[in-house]
């Protein structure tokens, strides 16, 4: 059938494709769906030599020039959206005067293929509706709505990564709209109630469709499907849904809330926006997570038994010396405070070291820029798997944001890949400030990283002194197999202070170390696990100078590595009892590290010991600040005001400790003395 030129022709509209018709420059190879909102081809472009899927519109939707303009402004607003978890769309056009568009092939299922015959379980579900939002709020905030959100437009690619499609169909906040007030655009069953009566829709009506969805993955029911089209349109706009509860069972009341506030009938009583029902959901994950059995440590403060010792032995030989009664000295916050809560693995039990040393490796990336103060991985790290909400965790280490997110090492895909997910979140209205989706391969972790940081950076608007950014974008090692290695080591650094996990920290640098013999901040790191090492074993000698060798190989590969200049003058304090050296070396530290909290206690330790009270007390301020869940930083507080002879304002700081760690015994022992 040879289509007409005659534009009040309305058959001309439809289109029948075969392999090989070429539309534009768009080679058809075969059909792959059709619906009521149109048809679907999979095609070759000839210009990019890719793979694209082309979407034709119905040809009723667009029968007359005026609304095939309007489509195409809408659909070209739809192709400027840029987000992991959203289909680009290449191009608007037409064919025979059928308006289409050309968009991403995802290679994968759709959401209604991947759940049919079996339930997931509630842990991916949600994982799956928090992407779903990350996608659309990123259109919401471009005014976009999309208007038909079901799970057939809900694509999982190859990777387990969300991929919603058909933007093209879209209607743009503020413009003219693809369809006229009076007409519906939807799919039966998913529509709103606004969409159903005809009325006005915003961005409120996409998440009552996902709430549809999320009903129909928990229960394998829609909630409103019924006989006919007419009493499901009317079961929409009047009934409300069974219980979650009638189709399955141990759900919990969080998880019924969402469901039910997304599908108020009333917008205005809906969540307002996709952001806040993703709070709510990752609040829900959380609270069903076991507690962990025991808080971790970082490895600069395994040594709390022997600094108590030291600790008691200094506060008897200065006990008699002049004291002073000046106000303590008030630190106050001058720069916006972050905390970087731990990543949840969504990979295997043995990938769980992988995600908490990429965590700790992001934290340290932001730890370097001077206008961010960053709250330390031992305060941090209390809240893995805690049963606390984000406003409640802001409120307890005083912070204005916080990062959290998730990762997926896929092992199985060559080369392996990396899913990231963080998110920024405001703690003042728990709204999302920044978030993102990375699905790179194993070796571009860095660059993942680096890119994060930068985001952050960017979404607080903090400018970069000279040369933060490049540092930023530091690569440590060019072997990603050695960098695997020396997390397994900063993983176990974390684990304690016993004498077995040090040992195996040292065997992974080592094996980092013989892999990349470039890798010099392995080097600082078997360093410092030596110069741990020091304390805890018989051999104390031959660690110390293996410390030393470690610490002088990292210097002579990166002189400027300020991470090399605190472990230097960490082995000058502990080993060496050479203050002087020692507080060289932290000043050159801190021209980098402005937010590591241990460089402000040991700095201050130092002091102490040369009887720089005022000084010690200052700096013990802000290592509390920057770690302030940390009993053995608020215990120098403690005994830095007690050498002043300050013992009110040890004693806030004593009873601190104790509501920390109410099982340490020898903090009561330090109240009474």
């Amino acid at each position: 059938m040879t289509a007409s030129n005659n534009d009040n022709d309305k058959t001309q509209t439809h289109v029948i494709l075969t392999k090989g018709t070429m539309v534009s420059h768009y080679r058809i190879v075969k059909k792959i769906g059709a619906g009521g909102m149109g048809e679907v081809y999979l095609a070759e472009d000839t210009k990019l030599n890719r793979k694209v899927a082309l979407k034709f519109l119905p040809s009723h939707l667009c029968q007359d020039e005026d609304c095939r303009k309007r489509f195409t402004r809408e659909a070209q607003a739809a192709a400027g959206l840029d987000h992991p978890n959203i289909a680009g769309i290449h191009e608007v056009g037409e064919y025979n005067g059928r308006p289409f568009f050309s968009m991403q092939v995802v290679e994968g299922q759709s959401l209604r293929e991947v759940v049919a015959g079996k339930d997931l379980p509630i842990e991916r579900i949600i994982e799956i509706v928090i992407q779903v939002c990350e996608g659309l709020q990123a259109a919401h905030d471009k005014e976009i709505i999309h208007r038909d959100i079901k799970p057939s437009n809900i694509l999982i690619d190859s990777h387990g990564r969300v991929r919603i499609v058909d933007f093209g169909l879209a209607a743009v906040g503020g413009s003219e709209h693809l369809t006229k007030t009076g007409s519906t655009l939807g799919t039966i069953g998913y529509m709103s109630p606004e969409q159903v009566r005809g009325q006005e829709v915003d961005h409120r009506s996409d998440l009552f469709s996902l709430g549809v969805v999320l009903y129909e993955l928990i229960t394998k029911q829609n909630p409103f499907k019924r006989d006919s089209e007419a009493a499901t349109l009317a079961a929409v706009s009047q009934d409300n849904p069974e219980p979650l509860t009638r189709y399955k069972a141990d759900i919990s009341d969080g998880l019924q809330r969402a469901v039910s506030k997304l599908l108020e009938k009333d917008a205005s009583l809906r969540y307002q926006t996709a952001a806040g029902l993703v709070s709510d959901l990752k609040a829900l994950t959380r609270d069903q997570m076991p507690v962990a059995d025991r808080p971790p440590v970082d490895w600069w403060n395994r040594y709390v038994v022997v600094g108590a010792v030291i600790v008691c032995l200094i506060v008897a030989v200065y006990w008699l010396l002049p004291r002073t009664d000046e106000k303590a000295p008030q630190v106050q916050p001058d720069r916006v405070m972050l905390a970087v809560l731990p990543f949840e693995n969504l990979g295997d039990l043995e990938d769980e070291y992988f995600a908490d040393a990429i965590t700790d490796e992001i934290t340290s990336r932001l730890g370097i820029i001077n206008g961010l103060g960053v709250i330390s991985r031992t305060s941090t790290m209390l809240y893995k798997n805690t049963d606390k909400n984000l406003p409640e965790i802001a409120v307890e280490l005083g912070v204005d944001y916080v990062l959290e997110g998730t990762i997926y090492w896929d092992r199985r895909s060559k080369p392996s890949r990396v899913r990231i997910i963080p998110q920024l979140i405001a703690a003042s209205d728990n709204t999302h400030a920044w978030a993102d989706q990375y699905d790179r391969t194993l070796t571009d972790i860095f660059a993942v990283q680096a890119d994060i940081a930068a985001q952050i950076v960017n979404a607080l608007d903090i400018v970069l002194l000279e040369g933060e950014a490049w540092t930023l974008g530091f690569e440590p090692t060019g072997n990603i197999v050695a960098y695997d290695f020396y997390l397994r080591g900063i993983d176990h650094l974390s684990e304690g202070y016993e004498e077995a996990d040090l040992l195996f920290a040292v065997e992974m640098f080592g094996q980092a170390i013989s892999l990349d013999p470039g890798f010099a901040l392995a080097y600082v790191a078997l360093s410092q696990t030596h110069t741990s090492l020091c304390f805890l074993s018989v051999s104390a000698e031959e660690h110390s100078k293996r410390a030393k060798e470690a610490i002088d190989r990292a210097l002579q590969l990166a002189p400027d590595m300020p991470d090399a200049h605190l472990t230097l003058g960490y082995y000058y304090n502990m080993v060496q009892q050479d203050f002087e050296l020692a507080m060289q070396e932290f000043e050159i530290a801190s021209k980098s590290l402005a937010n590591h909290s241990d460089l402000y206690s040991m700095t201050a330790f130092v002091q102490m010991r040369q009887g720089e009270w005022e000084e010690s007390l200052a700096n013990y301020h802000k290592a509390v600040q920057l770690d302030p869940r940390s009993v053995s930083k608020n215990i120098d507080v403690a005994v830095a005001y007690a050498y002043l002879q300050r013992y009110s304002e040890a004693e806030v700081f004593i009873d601190r400790s104790i509501s920390l760690n109410p099982a340490q015994s020898y903090l009561y022992w330090q109240k009474l003395s």
